[in-house]
């Protein structure tokens, strides 16, 4: 099944190697063969289901600046701050993640729901790699909290889910 979506018109005509170039990159093809008011109407963007928003999430003991490293251990006195970072693509305009964080025996610690945009808020950070990937950081602040003052050591695990939709992820770190 493809879904459709309106080109602007200086994509409207590409030569086949470039069509296929296009694919090839998981960009999507224009059909200008169709009549207008068909679903495969003039600059029609034709997407692949295999396009459908996907994300990774991960949790990080410093703020990605480029690629992330994956944590699976942190301990809680050398580690001021936990970044969980979730990788979106294939999001479409307005989208939203539902993030939610766990201490250790599963309780939720955080629960939010952020823009997979722009952000106001403080504790987050948003960042559009060279690929389309929209990266979204949720700072987890350690020290001077009540994860340093109770000695909240153990699992947590944290989950991003698409408001509305179906992509997911999980991921975990174990802070000793």
């Amino acid at each position: 099944m493809m879904r459709t979506h309106v080109a602007p018109k200086c994509f409207r005509s590409i030569g086949l190697a470039a069509a296929t170039a296009l694919l090839a990159c998981g960009g999507a093809l224009v059909d200008d063969s169709a009549q207008p008011g068909t679903p495969g109407a003039p600059g029609t963007v034709l997407v692949p289901d295999d396009a459908a928003p996907s994300v990774t999430l991960t949790f990080a003991a410093l703020e990605p600046a480029g690629a992330v490293e994956g944590l699976a251990s942190a301990a809680i006195d050398d580690t001021p701050t936990l970044y969980v970072v979730a990788e979106w693509k294939g999001v479409p305009a307005g989208a939203v993640e539902r993030l939610v964080v766990a201490m250790p025996g599963g309780a939720v610690y955080a629960s939010l729901e952020l823009p997979v945009g722009e952000t106001e808020r403080g504790d987050v950070r948003f960042q559009v790699l060279e690929d389309g990937t929209r990266r979204l950081t949720f700072l987890l602040h350690v020290w001077g909290t009540p994860i340093e003052s109770l000695r909240m050591t153990g699992a947590w695990t944290a989950t991003a889910t698409l408001v509305g939709g179906t992509a997911t992820a999980t991921a975990s770190v174990t802070l000793e």
